[in-house]
């Protein structure tokens, strides 16, 4: 494998398991200390399933711990990505600890790219509360 390919394959991991341990502390640790904008029931990744569920005719189909299984496949596939464009890009931030760059990258280019997606997605947080604000219904 060259060195691109396995750049790409350690920063996937080391974004799958940074992912995981967001995710265990989010749900049942952090839930209730959290500004209401990041708390679980509005978690971004779950938002994209609850739009995909409406995109696809069937509001509701998954129960609510399906939707928040969903949402941490989805969350972690992210988390996988954005590691792999990090383990890609390292090569860029010398001069800072590879934990300290990571870290720095997760925190400014993931929320960016998710407010990105959602508007794209038509599900950005700040709509949620206005009906008909996530388009028209296609069922």
């Amino acid at each position: 494998m060259n060195r691109l390919g396995r750049n790409a394959l350690l920063g996937a991991v080391a974004g799958a398991v940074g992912t995981v341990a967001m995710i265990s502390l989010m749900k049942p640790t952090l839930a209730g200390y959290l500004p209401a904008a990041w708390r679980p029931t509005q978690f971004v990744p779950k938002q994209i399933i609850a739009w995909t569920e409406r995109r696809l005719g069937a509001p509701h189909a998954l129960s609510a711990d399906e939707q928040w299984c969903a949402a941490a496949v989805t969350h972690l596939g992210y988390g996988a990505t954005m590691g792999a464009l990090y383990g890609v890009a390292r090569d860029r931030f010398t001069g800072m600890p590879a934990p300290l760059a990571g870290l720095l990258w997760g925190q400014q280019f993931g929320p960016s790219a998710m407010r990105v997606g959602c508007r794209c997605w038509e599900c950005d947080p700040r709509r949620r509360n206005n009906p008909g604000a996530n388009g028209p219904s296609r069922s």
